[in-house]
């Protein structure tokens, strides 16, 4: 062998690695969302966004009015009122998800999730909606109700492989 390790007689081209460096202007929005991030509390040890901005909902407090935000494993619980104190009951209202929150939603949710899929152009989709509310409202604390816009959402629409509207699809720990 050669002293650079190839068989004798054979010569194989060795490239060098290529030194990747992100563009400065995504540097900066990166460090300045990092710092963000970092001041506020919400970076686990490796520097990421941690799942407690992303993973959460806000509702109002049915007394004083203020926003409160509710992580989705407590979104079956009762809750208290950071301003005054007064009990939040269970979420018993159809939840909008996007992609970040409906993936929460089914790793962190400790009910059952009923999710609809759906679009706004939908007839039957529309039809269905009251009922689904007092499905919400009626199972508070026991099923989570959750409605995806396929228009708006296509990625979980082919994720699932939801082909009619409107389609349920009920989910049990995650």
């Amino acid at each position: 062998m050669d002293p650079r390790g190839d068989p004798p007689g054979q010569t194989f081209a060795r490239r060098q690695p290529i030194a990747r460096r992100p563009w400065p202007e995504a540097q900066a929005t990166t460090d300045e969302a990092r710092q963000s991030a970092s001041s506020a509390g919400n970076l686990q040890r490796n520097g990421e966004p941690s799942m407690k901005e992303t993973s959460s909902s806000l509702r109002p407090c049915p007394k004083c009015g203020q926003l409160n935000r509710i992580p989705v494993r407590h979104l079956a619980d009762t809750g208290r009122c950071g301003a005054c104190k007064e009990a939040i009951p269970p979420a018993s209202k159809p939840l909008d998800a996007d992609t970040e929150f409906f993936g929460a939603l089914l790793r962190e949710a400790a009910v059952p999730v009923l999710v609809d899929f759906w679009a706004p152009w939908c007839g039957p989709c529309r039809m269905m909606a009251p009922e689904l509310e007092k499905l919400a409202s009626a199972r508070a604390g026991k099923v989570i109700v959750a409605k995806v816009n396929t228009d708006e959402h296509p990625d979980l629409a082919q994720r699932f492989g939801i082909e009619a509207l409107p389609t349920l699809v009920m989910f049990r720990g995650g």
